[in-house]
């Protein structure tokens, strides 16, 4: 499933293989703001796909389960670790990172110093 190049991408890219032919195109000001317009016009629109399917495998158990994306990102707000989630949830803990990534989350499974032992 990969997105096709525009042909001003497709001339972006040809440009760019003639222009880093030369070892030491860097040096050159001119090489370089044209570097950096071919890879403003091969950036955009650029969809990331994932690697290796994960994230897809991942977005698609979760579409499967209504509701369930939406109480795994309620449980991290919330300050559960990753431990208690599975005692919860009883799943692959890698579907509770791949939502903490997928939302901006921050990682909620360190272990605060002070008192616990006391």
């Amino acid at each position: 499933m990969r997105s096709r190049k525009t042909p001003a991408q497709q001339q972006a890219w040809n440009e760019l293989l003639l222009l880093i032919n030369d070892p030491e195109w860097y040096l050159d000001s001119s090489k370089c703001e044209k570097h950096k317009k071919i890879m403003e016009i091969l950036e955009k629109n650029e969809v990331i796909l994932p690697q290796n399917g994960i994230d897809i495998r991942h977005q698609r158990y979760l579409d499967v389960r209504p509701g369930l994306e939406k109480e795994i990102i309620y449980q991290i707000k919330k300050g559960r670790t990753v431990q208690q989630m599975r005692e919860i949830f009883r799943m692959d803990p890698k579907t509770f990172a791949y939502v903490r990534r997928k939302h901006g989350l921050p990682k909620n499974n360190r272990r605060k110093k002070g008192k616990e032992g006391i």
